[in-house]
């Protein structure tokens, strides 16, 4: 964000530049925090401070999902005629590759599933 001074233009200063005075100000606080009252008040308001944690993908979804991009679509017609001329080399190489490719950012999805689900 910007803002006009004597006609000029004028970056904001970026929050962590800013006094944590400034920025209890802001926020309608103190050092010593709310009161219950305040902080119900903001409770009924704005609602609990919690992150919606949604249900993991199964495994299985997990997987397949790695094979619905255009590209590795693209790869895998690419294999379908590979194999369709006969060329069964050129296949098994393209088809390699993506088997690769998926399983590889399965475990990495996977990975970060279950690190998700142990916060």
């Amino acid at each position: 964000m910007s803002f006009k001074l004597n006609g000029q233009t004028k970056p904001e200063t970026p929050f962590w530049a800013l006094p944590a005075a400034d920025h209890l100000k802001k926020l309608d606080s103190s050092e010593q925090g709310l009161t219950a009252t305040a902080a119900g008040e903001r409770l009924r308001q704005y609602g609990p401070n919690r992150l919606n944690h949604k249900q993991p993908n199964s495994a299985w979804r997990l997987l397949l999902a790695q094979f619905k991009s255009s590209i590795v679509l693209l790869l895998l017609f690419a294999t379908g005629v590979s194999f369709y001329l006969h060329d069964r080399v050129d296949a098994g190489i393209i088809l390699t590759i993506v088997l690769i490719s998926g399983l590889l950012g399965f475990w990495q999805e996977k990975g970060a599933a279950d690190a998700w689900s142990n916060c």
